[in-house]
């Protein structure tokens, strides 16, 4: 095969780079299936999450939400349609600080997840926050 051609068992997996980029879109489905994920059956919104959903069931979103800690503790929902507990995983900017914030995750199974933040000796911290979020989980 050449460098730029995707190979599964015996089978080329063709792609259009014409334009010389290499978008999800442009992907034949053979090869996003090959990358992992399925087929691409749905994206869109839900609530201030931005998804993308799998034909095998999965499902990735993510999302930056600003506000106020209160007692080192906030929460929010989760998309509408998932199912069990995601994974999540989160970036934090808070002011000058950043590198001294702890963040506990928890995705739970009732749609909501709370973020817990904590100082480097472990004492709660409050004021404003904006945190990145992305979601590995199921929705089927």
């Amino acid at each position: 095969p050449e460098d730029w051609e995707i190979v599964r068992g015996a089978k080329v997996l063709g792609w259009d780079v014409a334009d010389g980029s290499v978008t999800l879109a442009k992907l034949a489905s053979d090869v996003t299936a090959a990358l992992g994920g399925g087929r691409v059956s749905a994206t869109g919104t839900d609530g201030y999450w931005t998804y993308r959903k799998y034909s095998d069931g999965t499902f990735d979103a993510w999302a930056t939400v600003s506000g106020t800690i209160t007692n080192g503790y906030c929460s929010g929902s989760l998309p509408s349609f998932t199912v069990g507990e995601p994974q999540m995983v989160v970036s934090v900017n808070y002011g000058d600080n950043a590198m001294n914030v702890i963040v506990t995750v928890q995705a739970k199974s009732n749609g909501t997840y709370n973020l817990y933040f904590r100082n480097g000796s472990g004492g709660n911290i409050t004021g404003g926050y904006s945190v990145n979020m992305q979601l590995h989980g199921n929705w089927q």
